[in-house]
């Protein structure tokens, strides 16, 4: 899916859009920029090939030309403006190629590609102007961004994101992918089932149709159903009041009494309002992909009819989403700039050895579980050889029998880093909330979770080595033996 999304929203193009509320004229367009990012040998090609490579190839067979832009320069995303009428897509395995010299170019250059991918994002108008002093007024732009790439790249990535105040970072939803690396006789099952699996084969006709019914002369304007609509309008009061709350601003209420006692829980996003926008995108993709895809999947006869109409279960799913994904940016931004209370928190007090973590899973960690993997692993030093202390793995079995969690058949203990333990189902008698307050999370996907405890192995080092003081911190460590050395 980290790759099918920006697929199906470069195959809809600027034909269409979201119309967030009825009142509104207002139109979003379904521009998504979302990166994969997962450990080397995890699939990465793979998943590249079946939901992007193959159908971009197919799509290009169908129109005679590609919509796949090659390069992220300012002449090809022009081009694609021009030729493509909007309608393109920047994406690679290993994307990381495309994104970091752009990135580092100077953010003041307003005419650079940079900034040109800020309004491509946006799918406003752009004029193209060229040096005979002709030019192009385009109403809508538009461009998607997708791919893959690792963890260590992805960290470089967002350092030079972050280096400006230009919000390019607010546009760009990063997916941490659990890794999973499989032995030969897997891949093998896994190659075979693939060449007969009708779901996957089924993947290049749904992006077909998604080209196709919005490659006609009319737009087509997508819209929230009543009982969507009324939760996305409570989404976004919640959004809006936890952006006051952290700039201390004031929220102007209507006059109604509803508003008086309105004790809803903000929605305090690392991306701010663009939480609101980035919802309606996930939404307007799920809904175009999931319609296509179960009417060709249940083989029905006839024209591909894709409803106007977006459903409360599907922006749900995009709500729990993007929940996950907000979640993993937050821990993101507090590894590469921990200057924040909460982050010397976790400097000084977190990152202790596992084995004075025998009694507690940590419930002072603050790492997402979904998230603990790819941080873990993106830590410059490489720790793949250790293990947990069995002490911590029989401790964490006792917690999670005790919350209802003990069924020895159904769990696997990984007792090489990551810590991860996989259900085949998760039992009724689970605990979750007294889990949550060990700090155990349950994962996007409710058939398995991480266990944060994990993180004290590498994530010390990553924090430490990209931590402003970090030359002061060690020495502190050395001298007072409050953090682990790199030795212990």
């Amino acid at each position: 899916m980290a790759a099918a999304l920006p697929t199906t929203a470069a195959c809809m193009g600027t034909k269409a859009g979201l119309q967030l509320k009825p009142y509104s004229d207002y139109v979003i367009s379904g521009n998504l920029f979302m990166i994969g990012v997962a450990e080397p040998g995890c699939g990465k090609s793979s998943a590249f090939d079946v939901a992007m490579g193959m159908p971009l190839n197919a799509v290009s067979m169908e129109e005679g030309k590609s919509i796949h832009v090659a390069e992220c320069s300012k002449a090809a995303l022009l081009k694609v403006q021009r030729d493509l009428n909007g309608r393109g897509i920047i994406c690679a395995d290993e994307v990381s190629q495309f994104l970091t010299g752009m990135l580092r170019r100077s953010q003041t250059d307003t005419s650079g590609e940079r900034q040109l991918l800020l309004t491509l994002w946006g799918g406003r108008g752009h004029n193209i102007a060229y040096a005979s002093k002709a030019h192009i007024e385009l109403q809508k732009s538009g461009l998607c961004i997708g791919g893959f790439t690792q963890p260590d790249r992805m960290m470089e990535i967002i350092e030079e994101m972050k280096g400006s105040s230009d919000g390019l970072f607010d546009r760009f939803l990063f997916w941490l992918l659990p890794g999973y690396i499989y032995n030969g006789k897997k891949m093998r099952e896994a190659h075979n089932s693939f060449r007969t699996s009708f779901l996957l084969h089924s993947l290049n006709p749904v992006f077909l149709e998604i080209y196709r019914a919005h490659s006609t002369d009319s737009s087509i304007v997508y819209r929230f159903s009543p009982e969507a609509q009324d939760f996305f309008n409570d989404i976004e009061d919640r959004v809006r009041i936890g952006v006051a709350e952290i700039a201390e601003a004031v929220i102007v209420e209507s006059g109604d009494e509803d508003d008086s006692d309105d004790e809803r829980e903000p929605i305090k996003s690392p991306i701010g309002t663009k939480f609101i926008d980035q919802l309606g995108r996930l939404s307007l993709s799920l809904h175009l992909f999931s319609s296509v895809l179960e009417q060709i999947l249940g083989r029905m006869e006839g024209q591909i009819s894709i409803p106007v109409e977006i459903s409360l279960d599907t922006i749900t799913s995009a709500k729990q989403l993007l929940d996950h994904l907000m979640r993993q940016n937050d821990v993101i931004l507090d590894s590469i700039n921990p200057t924040n209370e909460s982050s010397m928190f976790m400097a000084q007090e977190v990152l202790k050895p596992v084995v004075d973590m025998k009694t507690e899973i940590s419930k002072r960690i603050l790492l997402d579980a979904g998230c603990a993997y790819p941080i873990c692993q993106a830590s410059r030093t490489r720790l793949r050889g250790e293990t947990v202390k069995s002490s911590v793995v029989s401790d964490v079995m006792e917690t999670l029998t005790r919350n209802g969690l003990g069924a020895e058949k159904k769990v696997k203990v990984s007792k090489t880093k990551p810590l991860s333990i996989f259900f085949k189902e998760i039992p009724s008698s689970v605990n979750k909330s007294a889990l949550e307050e060990l700090g155990i999370s349950f994962e996007f996907y409710q058939h398995q979770f991480y266990l944060p405890v994990s993180v004290a192995f590498n994530i010390e080092r990553h924090v430490l080595e990209l931590h402003p003081n970090a030359k002061e911190i060690k020495e502190h460590v050395k001298r007072n033996n409050h953090l682990p050395s790199n030795d212990s």
